[in-house]
Formats: C-alpha cells, sequence, structure tokens
C-alpha cells in the first residue's frame, strides 16, 4: 500500500518536552480542566491580550464554574463578555453531542463485533454487514464533524477514529491539501486523557508510521498535530 504525501519540512520546537510543573498561581495564568496547563513561560502576553487569540472557554466561565476567574484580563482562556465567548459555547454544546454520538457507535460496534464473534452461517453474515455498517458510521461522523470544522477549514478533529479508519483520512486529507496548495493543516488526536492507560494511540500512530517530521506537536498545544508538506511530491510503501 502506498500513501502519496509531500517532502516533509521538519520543525523542531525547543521545551516541547520540559516536564509539566505543578499548578499554582506563580506557573499557571489559567487552566482548561484538570489536566491542561498552561505555563507562564511559553505564554506570549501580546497574544493573550488579543481576545480573538483565545480559543477555549476558561474553566471558571464554563457552566459548572464560579464565574470569576483569579487571571482576570491575563487568562488565555475566553471569558463571559469575550467576543467569541457566546460562540464558542455554542461550539462546545454542538462539540458534546458529536463527542457522545461517537461514544454510542463504538458501543454498538463493540457489542456488534461480540455478536460477529458468536454468530455462524447466514446470521454471521448479517451480523457481519451490520458491524461494517457501524464501523463506516464513525468514519462519516468524524469527516461531517470536520466540514468544515469551527476552527478552520484546514483543522481536523479525529477522535473517536480507528488507525485504519485514520490513515484513510490522512489520505484524503493530503489529496485536498495538494489540490488547493494548501501547505499545512492541524489534526487534533487529543493527549490520551480519556484513553486506556492514558496513552494518545492516534497521536502516537501518526509520529511513528508517518515520515519523520510530518506529523509535530502543536507548541501551543500537544493534543493537536500540525502536518507539513512540501510542494513536491514523493510515494513510500
Amino acid at each position: 500500500m502506498y500513501l502519496k504525501f509531500r517532502k516533509v519540512v521538519v520543525y523542531t520546537y525547543l521545551g516541547h518536552f520540559r516536564p509539566t510543573k505543578p499548578r499554582t498561581a506563580e506557573t499557571s495564568l489559567g487552566t482548561n480542566g484538570e489536566n491542561e496547563l498552561v505555563n507562564n513561560e511559553n505564554v506570549n502576553i501580546s497574544k493573550v491580550e488579543n481576545k480573538k487569540y483565545k480559543t477555549e472557554i476558561c474553566v471558571n466561565h464554563k457552566q459548572e464554574g464560579s464565574g470569576i476567574c483569579p487571571y482576570g484580563d491575563v487568562c488565555v482562556f475566553l471569558h463571559k463578555g469575550d467576543e467569541q465567548f457566546e460562540k464558542r459555547l455554542e461550539f462546545e454544546v454542538k462539540r458534546q453531542s458529536h463527542v457522545e454520538s461517537i461514544q454510542k457507535l463504538h458501543a454498538d460496534l463493540a457489542k456488534a463485533t461480540e455478536e460477529l464473534a458468536k454468530a455462524t452461517g447466514k446470521l454471521a453474515k448479517q451480523k457481519q454487514a451490520l458491524r461494517d455498517k457501524i464501523y463506516n458510521e464513525i468514519g462519516r461522523k468524524v469527516r461531517e464533524w470536520n466540514n468544515p470544522h469551527p476552527n478552520g477549514p484546514y483543522y481536523y478533529d479525529v477522535h473517536g477514529m480507528t488507525q485504519p479508519l485514520l490513515a484513510e483520512y490522512i489520505q484524503e486529507i493530503i489529496a485536498k491539501m495538494e489540490m488547493s496548495n494548501v501547505h499545512q493543516a492541524k489534526v487534533e488526536t487529543g493527549k490520551g486523557n480519556h484513553s486506556p492507560y492514558n496513552f494518545p494511540a492516534l497521536k502516537t500512530f501518526l509520529v511513528t508510521e508517518y515520515p519523520r517530521g510530518m506529523f509535530v506537536p502543536d507548541e501551543n498545544n500537544s493534543g493537536v498535530l500540525i502536518l507539513t508538506l512540501e510542494q513536491s511530491c514523493s510515494k513510500i510503501e
């Protein structure tokens, strides 16, 4: 099997693998969940002051939050009253609905797989057809969610995909980039916080199975990979 891709530009992000420090008032300008920390060594204050730079809602201003953020205007996350807050809040509701639908499909897939293992004859064929239908629906749902993604036309959230589905999807993304002469896209895989043993399977798959440097972590969000292509094309097995 051949994957079509463009020659890779290699980027090095200094400091990306710095160990995470404990969350304290001295080391954090704001948090967006129990497992996320923004270190003030990496924050560009000029960007923070630009409200349009903020993309995620501050945990203190979410529905379950207190409504009061101790970091005020220097918090790197959206607060009520920010220009993009309501739009982002609407997005969060839609994203939660999407996540729940993918989770249900995976539960259905697991059940169908179990039933297929026990079936024989004609029943096995029926169970196989049902399993294939559910499997393909996962891929369709993810593509639908990203068409287009609120974060931009070349931003792809691949949560919930299996590795084979993701490999197919990446080929489609690369083909689209080639047609549009776009050399960079973002692929959100997550950090593995909700995966078994907190292992980021999709992120690891993309980083290790594709040419070195083709996928590199975003320096602002380790749960997002930057896919970079050059103009020249080549093939690998």
